[in-house]
């Protein structure tokens, strides 16, 4: 999230050769043959229902999943966001039923990262589930305000932490990756090892070298686990921005991947990087050696540029499968002489049989993409060349030019599929839309830090896919479909999703069957059934015992028979004998509400009616266990914001009708169709989520009708609630239904 402009510092004069470059500007560029596609994903999953954030991390099985398949535990996958320098936080997510619902993990800070722990910057994870959850081995590290890092451990699957807010030794950092080599769980005892490469302000040690440019591209090792590091070693002079690591499980040999400059002293491109290092280590991180994968070297003489190109949109990635073989994957498109766009950004990927030693002329995989503006590609690898990609995707809009961050179009997620990208002639899957429905509106800005003074930073600067259990693609991404405020002001609020692959071959061999769940009526059968046994409070570093009235086992929405104006939002619950009152034993909160939300996007509408790409609508029941007052709402979100909004909060701007079965189970909440978009026959809802939750006071009613000067719908007075349980999201698609005779008695 830090994302300094490409470089940190400027750059020190030196003499000397250029670093040979196997690719250049002005030559032909291989394109991908496309295979049919087969790969299909299930709904979007809404990580947090309050807290935005951006470049989310996703991390599922252990150490060596990405080489040779490694342990997962309980396949949960676990993810992680900044929160901003201004709040000097960020939040950890934790799934307890592999990947359909998230909870902060329930630390001993309300954010679900280490307490006291300074950061808000850019974060990563690495997990080594244990047996249980409960051993689940968490490795997290923040960025404090590019100027240090806080690295935490957590041996309980992020119940408790250990903090060490001053792991860097370094002054001035940015942007930092995690490497693992073996279980740090067992270090020092079994020799593990935790990597940490990063970017910062090129210092004495790089004045004189040859080749030097930007940054200075260091890494630091820590054999105790992850919790503090030697001094850092500079593994490379020319760098534009770090990325991650892949660390061989069976040699040890290490692997970093980072942006960098074609030309010393940035003789032709003053701003952008423009071409892409592999930097490895044979010998635990002591030295390092640089392996060019891709430089763009502009064509023209006496300094005037007449072509170059920029590989900083953003990171460049790299992931490694259990063969060892590398694959580098970047985004990139062609400038001008000061670094702006003038055509096409597309996805490139390099790969390398030979541990980094040379690589394979690189190949445009998005060719034959609907899309012509793609950015902040990720990569992971399973089998021997397979490997999944993701990226954000949009197509130019003829009023402007090519500058991603100037685009008034939708991005949607996107990600292509190939099984022989280790050979001479790599075929890719046509790609398939990851997200159900657009995540953003308007422009993308890629300069960092620099996007302050002006252009939409609301995604960040990236988004992860990673792999499960069986092999399947589990990616995570940043949404700004809410009524938090307009990307016309700035940074919009964007929540974190998920979404795992559930149909289509995986990269580790197996063939997956699924189909997405459409609910298109209201029965006695719920269209989502949710485990029992699951409604927990689980924050401030407890985990209460399930809660049967806040247990919910299923959710269904759709149109009313009786009256098709109006939606019939359903939750089943486990044990609904009675509303919740003072005497119910682990429930911490004085209120407790039954909330259902949604993502509507209103046809025609844009910016201007803060619904670009989608709202979150929501009904919820609310329950004053003190008193046993019980009130009902629907609405849309507002926020608690400063800038840009900080958390969506769920007023309810309607009372709404409602109906309580204890005999069923159930609780009806009945929604006008006109207080939620008024969502026609056939639209769709995506993302339709039941929560049990609570809260230290009423969320409502509050309006949000005005906004502040930054668009913000302000509810300062807004609830922060606990989450106890939550169903799987699922797709409603609303359909008419006539009522029977015997419905009618």
């Amino acid at each position: 999230m830090g994302r300094v402009p490409r470089r940190l510092v400027s750059a020190v004069a030196v003499t000397g050769a250029l670093l040979a470059l196997p690719w250049g500007a002005g030559q032909q560029i291989p394109m991908a043959v496309h295979a049919q596609s087969v790969a299909g994903f299930g709904p979007s999953t809404v990580v947090d229902p309050q807290r935005t954030g951006g470049e989310p991390d996703i991390k599922v099985c252990g150490v060596s999943a990405t080489w040779s398949y490694g342990t997962c535990g309980q396949n949960n996958p676990y993810v992680s966001a900044p929160w901003g320098f201004s709040t000097s936080s960020s939040f950890v997510w934790r799934s307890e039923d592999g990947g359909q619902t998230f909870k902060l993990t329930p630390s001993n800070d309300t954010t679900g990262k280490p307490d006291a722990c300074p950061g808000g910057g850019d974060t990563d994870l690495a997990v080594q589930p244990g047996r249980f959850q409960s051993r689940d081995y968490l490795n997290f590290i923040d960025l404090q305000g590019l100027t240090n890092f806080s690295a935490g451990v957590s041996k309980d699957g992020g119940q408790s932490w250990t903090c060490n807010p001053a792991s860097s030794e370094a002054t001035v950092v940015d942007r930092q990756w995690f490497g693992i080599y073996k279980d740090p769980s067992g270090a020092p005892g079994n020799g593990a090892r935790v990597y940490l490469d990063y970017d910062q302000v090129a210092g004495a040690q790089c004045q004189g070298q040859q080749g030097a440019d930007g940054n200075a591209f260091v890494v630091q090792t820590s054999t105790d686990g992850g919790l503090t590091y030697a001094p850092p070693v500079i593994a490379d002079c020319n760098d534009g921005i770090a990325g991650p690591m892949q660390v061989n499980q069976k040699t040890g040999e290490i692997f970093a991947i980072h942006t960098a400059y074609s030309t010393p002293t940035g003789q032709y491109t003053s701003v952008a990087a423009d071409a892409v290092t592999v930097d490895y280590s044979i010998d635990g991180g002591a030295t390092w050696t640089a392996s060019p994968v891709f430089g763009c070297i502009p064509q023209g003489s006496g300094g005037q540029v007449t072509s170059d190109c920029t590989t900083g949109e953003d990171f460049a990635v790299l992931a490694m499968d259990t063969a060892g073989g590398l694959y580098a994957v970047w985004a990139q498109a062609p400038t001008d002489g000061s670094a702006n766009v003038t055509g096409p950004s597309q996805i490139f990927y390099s790969y390398s049989g030979d541990n980094a030693k040379t690589w394979s002329t690189p190949v445009q995989m998005d060719a034959g993409a609907s899309t012509n503006l793609d950015l902040f590609p990720w990569v992971v690898a399973g089998n021997p060349g397979a490997i999944d990609i993701v990226w954000y995707g949009t197509t130019k809009d003829p009023s402007v030019g090519w500058d991603p961050g100037s685009q008034i179009t939708d991005w949607n997620v996107y990600m292509t599929q190939s099984f022989n990208a280790n050979s001479g002639t790599p075929s890719f899957s046509a790609p398939v839309q990851v997200s159900q429905h657009p995540n953003h509106n308007g422009g993308i800005c890629t300069m960092g830090l620099g996007c302050t003074t002006g252009g939409d930073r609301s995604l960040v600067d990236f988004f992860q896919v990673n792999l499960n259990k069986q092999g399947a693609a589990v990616v995570t991404w940043a949404d700004t479909s809410n009524n938090g405020n307009t990307s016309q002001s700035g940074d919009a609020a964007a929540l974190i999703m998920e979404a795992q692959q559930i149909s289509g071959p995986t990269l580790l061999g197996g063939t997956l069957s699924g189909s997405l769940n459409i609910c298109t009526s209201v029965t006695g059968k719920p269209c989502q059934k949710d485990i029992k046994g699951d409604a927990r409070y689980e924050a401030n570093g407890l985990i209460e015992p399930n809660v049967p009235k806040l247990d919910i086992t299923g959710s269904s929405l759709n149109l009313q028979p009786k009256n098709p104006t109006t939606l019939d939002v359903r939750m089943n619950l486990a044990g609904l004998t009675s509303l919740p009152n003072a005497t119910d034993p682990n429930i911490l909160d004085p209120y407790v509400d039954y909330l259902t939300s949604w993502n509507y996007h209103i046809p025609g509408n844009g910016q201007q009616q803060y619904d670009s790409t989608g709202n979150i609508y929501y009904a919820y029941l609310e329950v004053n266990r003190a008193t046993g007052a019980v009130a009902a709402y629907d609405g849309n979100t507002c926020s608690i914001a400063s800038t840009h909004p900080k958390y969506l909060v769920y007023p309810g701007q309607n009372a709404i009708q409602y109906k309580l079965n204890f005999k069923q189970k159930t609780i009806d909440l009945y929604v006008p169709l006109a207080d939620v978009g008024n969502p026609p026959p056939g639209a769709t809802l995506y993302s339709v989520t039941a929560h049990t939750v609570g809260e230290p006071a009423p969320a409502g009613p509050y309006t949000c009708t005005t906004r502040d000067p930054n668009g913000n719908n302000n509810d300062p007075s807004g609830q922060i609630f606990n989450v106890y349980d939550k169903s799987p999201a699922y797709t409603a698609v609303l359909t008419p239904h006539t009522v029977a005779k015997r419905e009618r008695k």
